[in-house]
């Protein structure tokens, strides 16, 4: 349960035996996680054979044999994974790339184990009196200028690292920003932060393939290659941000922030995008930018495509003018 709670999954699966009757099992989850919906899968798709195939086909190609070394003797958790994949293409017609997912088996140890009951007495997450309210421990502490740094500080609020090693790193990362006022103000008023989309969200978009082409998959894909533009874009501001840096963990964020980590990301990206194309937050704008993203030269017939587009919108203002000059001339 407490596994669940950092999570805060909006689903969760289990058995159809076990909600008609209802278990002992989804009574504790309904009563320890409100507002999640439980659903029955088919006993069928819980399966380990599954789950290992789904491994094998999904998982970092490095990582696999880790992998499974990991699980061994865990059969619960490998039917999990063969039952939550399942359910994504079953429900939501999608699939995944081939070795695209970061899988981890993550013991518990090296973290502080919180119970239920205690998070809500101490409100660590949420106010008692008001769930709206940012007066509880991660309200107040929640001064994260990313989504993802909003994620990890609720994690960390909900399973405290123990792990000595790792908390100096954190101590000494802090002190450094402490003591180097210049670089702080950089990374977090400057132009490194601010400007970040919600990679994690972004990249889960990436990988994911429908198993039903539409319109609107299309365009959804051209709107993750702008934004992976303006993510990869952003990267270099945090890199020159931290060129002070002494700490471990500073140095490798750096280094992760280096051109040569994105940079054949970057090459692929101006190979094929215009070098002007910005994500946009409204509609209209994002549409121009999809439209005139990919570079001329690049595919015969998108190019006449946007030609016979310009002209029709170009017919299309020419008559409204013609119109609006017909319509009020005779007016004083």
């Amino acid at each position: 349960m407490h596994k669940l709670s950092v999570f805060d999954p909006s689903e969760i699966l289990v058995m159809n035996p076990a909600l008609r009757p209802k278990s002992k099992l989804c009574a504790i989850i309904e009563e320890g996680l409100t507002g999640v919906r439980i659903i029955g899968l088919d006993r069928k798709y819980w399966a380990e054979t599954a789950g290992l195939e789904y491994i094998q086909q999904l998982a970092f190609a490095e990582d696999v044999e880790a992998i499974k070394v990991a699980i061994g003797g865990n059969y619960f958790a490998t039917c999990c994974i063969a039952a939550a994949l399942k359910y994504i293409e079953l429900v939501f017609s999608t699939s995944f790339s081939f070795h695209s997912l970061r899988i981890t088996f993550q013991p518990p140890e090296g973290s502080m184990m919180i119970d239920l009951s205690t998070i809500r007495s101490l409100e660590l997450i949420q106010n008692s009196q008001n769930s709206k309210s940012r007066d509880c421990l991660f309200g107040l502490l929640n001064e994260t200028s990313t989504p993802m740094g909003s994620r990890l500080l609720r994690s960390n609020i909900l399973q405290p690292l123990t792990d000595p090693e790792v908390l100096k790193r954190r101590f000494d990362a802090l002190e450094e920003l402490t003591i180097k006022e210049d670089m702080f103000f950089a990374i977090r008023q400057g132009l490194a932060l601010k400007p970040f989309p919600d990679v994690d969200k972004l990249l889960t978009s990436l990988i994911t393939i429908p198993t039903k082409r539409s319109l609107q998959n299309t365009e959804h894909a051209i709107n993750d290659i702008i934004l992976l533009k303006h993510f990869v874009d952003s990267v270099k501001p945090i890199f020159e941000a931290l060129t002070a840096a002494k700490s471990f963990l500073l140095g490798s964020i750096r280094n992760l922030c280096s051109p040569s980590m994105v940079g054949a990301v970057q090459q692929l990206i101006n190979e094929q995008i215009n070098d002007d194309v910005t994500y946009q937050t409204q509609p209209l704008d994002l549409r121009n930018q999809r439209t005139y993203a990919v570079r001329s030269g690049v595919n015969g017939l998108l190019d006449v495509a946007r030609k016979t587009y310009d002209e029709a919108c170009q017919e299309v203002y020419q008559l409204v003018s013609r119109l609006n000059g017909n319509l009020f001339a005779d007016v004083p």
